[in-house]
């Protein structure tokens, strides 16, 4: 009977907490990191003029997120934009690029209303872009684009921080949001490389690679449904 009630008491605690931690409202952060694309040096070795080398998997990457959250849920709209430097050799040039859009969802997984934790999934599309051109005399010439745009997917964890104040008494939160995420990219395998508006042979490709970044932004919540302050 004891056991009973220690259990009862415990479960009503866990949910007053998780009742109390009750948020509603958006944000937006930007996002600046690193991101990895297993084999893709091999790729553009293979897509780009002869003779330029030096390209490597790993690229700088910087985004933008916006957020809705609910309670425990997350939904969120992330672009990013990742980039290695460009590569030559004489006055043949090759810059290699990739964007990618997606829809994600997180479930926050502790109950702390300042250090929120949740682990995401995310699909949408990647696009892969290698521009190659010559350089004379401070003119670009013979500029070529091939691409290939890719469904691609993501599963990640992050931990966001809000650094500002509650206000108690209007029961709402404005201010900054500090974050860092980190995860792992894969994608569909395809090989319907373009150039311009016409298909060209390639190698086929499928992204991999893990990723990391730093976040910062600002997000408004208000307390719904809250039996008190958290």
């Amino acid at each position: 009977m004891k056991r009973s009630l220690h259990l009862l008491l415990c479960m009503a605690i866990f949910a007053n907490a998780a009742h109390s931690q009750q948020l509603e409202g958006i944000g937006a952060t930007v996002m600046a990191g690193h991101q990895n694309a297993r084999s893709s040096a091999n790729h553009l070795l293979q897509l780009s003029p002869q003779g330029i080398n030096g390209f490597t998997d790993n690229y700088r990457s910087v985004g933008i997120e916006g957020f809705y959250r609910k309670g425990r849920d997350v939904y969120a709209t992330e672009l990013t934009f990742n980039w290695q430097q460009r590569h030559h050799s004489g006055i043949q040039y090759a810059e290699p690029i990739f964007n990618s859009i997606r829809l994600k969802y997180g479930y926050i997984i502790n109950n702390n209303s300042k250090v929120l934790i949740y682990p995401t999934f995310a699909a949408g599309a990647t696009k892969f872009l290698l521009s190659t051109y010559s350089f004379e005399n401070f003119k670009m010439l013979n500029l070529s684009e091939k691409s290939l745009a890719i469904p691609s997917f993501a599963i990640g964890i992050s931990t966001d921080v809000l650094l500002s104040p509650f206000n108690h008494a209007e029961r709402y939160y404005l201010g900054w949001i500090a974050g860092l995420k980190a995860g792992y990219n894969f994608s569909l395998q395809s090989k319907k490389w373009m150039m311009e508006s016409s298909r060209i042979a390639g190698p086929p490709y499928a992204t991999r690679g893990f990723y990391v970044s730093l976040a910062f932004g600002a997000g408004s919540f208000d307390f719904v449904n809250s039996g008190k302050n958290p």
